[in-house]
């Protein structure tokens, strides 16, 4: 079967392109769009064909690196969004981010009387992300585990 049609760049078992998009001819997914895979969330499609909006999986395009966000400031690649939050690349301390955050808000709008490294000890989450979409409104990922497909370590202060 595999000779007639292209295969799954997700979970290796042929494809077909059925008009509505392409679905597994085989296997437990038959006739699906969705592969058997965990995490659940691939699209079927043969390799070559860019991953659909909601795929998870390998064709997403160019890697988040620490330059997505922003300038080093000690150490840091750090920014903050429009909400307030601020978001460094990898996993950082406390410490260090808070004088990341510090330097970076000096430097653009001198307000860090807010920025303290107990506010930040107490609001700082290491996460981890995938699913990196980018588009007219910036950069934006899902939360995910840390062995999951394209996962990527990020620090997240919420004030």
């Amino acid at each position: 079967m595999s000779d007639q049609h292209p295969i799954c760049k997700h979970c290796g078992i042929p494809v077909i392109d059925r008009g509505s998009g392409w679905v597994h001819t085989d296997g437990p997914q038959q006739g699906l769009h969705r592969c058997a895979l965990n995490p659940y969330g691939y699209d079927a499609e043969p390799h070559g064909e860019a991953c659909a909006h909601t795929c998870l999986g390998h064709d997403k395009g160019k890697a988040m690196t620490p330059e997505d966000f922003g300038r080093s400031r000690h150490g840091v690649h750090i920014y903050q969004n429009e909400d307030g939050y601020w978001y460094a690349y990898g996993h950082h301390s406390a410490r260090r981010f808070a004088a990341a955050m510090n330097h970076e808000a000096r430097e653009f709008d001198g307000d860090v009387a807010d920025i303290t490294l107990d506010m930040v000890r107490a609001e700082m989450r290491q996460c981890w992300g995938n699913n990196v979409r980018r588009d007219s409104d910036g950069i934006r990922w899902d939360f995910c585990k840390p062995g999951d497909p394209g996962a990527f370590p990020f620090t997240a202060v919420h004030p």
